[in-house]
């Protein structure tokens, strides 16, 4: 199957079922479990999209590539994203996280 399809589609199907669970008519149908049925159906779908990503990756050549300046941009702007997600992480309890 054509990867790069395949690549679409979960991307797609991601896309919507995140639509739709973030939709009031949902929120109010499925009030008691909705963050917890959407973290389930979240890691369910993205790891699809990782998957196809993967495979997808080892049939297609490489389009561009950063040298050195522009690689040390990127790897500081992953800190502090990951700064920004650690510091949100602990202001937040986790059963409150998963619902």
């Amino acid at each position: 199957m054509n990867y790069t399809f395949l690549l679409t589609l979960s991307i797609f199907l991601f896309a919507f079922v995140h639509s739709l669970t973030a939709s009031n008519y949902f929120k109010n149908r499925v009030p008691r479990f909705r963050r917890i049925h959407y973290n389930v159906v979240s890691f369910v779908l993205l790891a699809a999209v990782s998957y196809s990503w993967v495979r997808g990756s080892f049939h297609s050549p490489v389009i561009y590539s950063f040298g050195f300046p522009t690689s040390v941009l990127f790897y500081l702007l992953m800190l502090v994203g990951a700064y920004i997600f650690v510091s949100g992480a602990m202001e937040l309890d986790l059963m409150d996280f998963i619902g």
